[in-house]
């Protein structure tokens, strides 16, 4: 699963993709689960909009929907996240 994120605001972005990282981190406790990045988007900018990408591998596409959800949840309504564009690509 790729987790794209995107924000006009480079210090908000790259707090908020390192929140990703930790949020997969502690709380999705998958065998076999790897989690790659943040890294920059190959285009990092474009019209002063920054982007960071997170990969997250795991064989099962169950415990990648199930990440999603749980990402999802506890993004949506975040105020941290308010100028945080997230985009998820399961088959990434």
């Amino acid at each position: 699963m790729k987790i794209m994120l995107s924000s006009p605001d480079e210090m908000l972005l790259t707090k908020s993709a390192a929140w990703v990282k930790a949020f997969v981190d502690n709380n999705c406790k998958y065998k076999g689960l790897m989690c790659i990045g943040p890294a920059d988007a190959p285009i990092y900018r474009i019209k002063d909009v920054y982007s960071k990408i997170i990969y997250v591998k795991h064989k099962d596409r169950e415990v990648l929907n199930s990440i999603h959800e749980k990402l999802d949840v506890n993004i949506v309504g975040n105020q941290a996240f308010k100028n945080i564009n997230v985009q998820y690509d399961i088959n990434g």
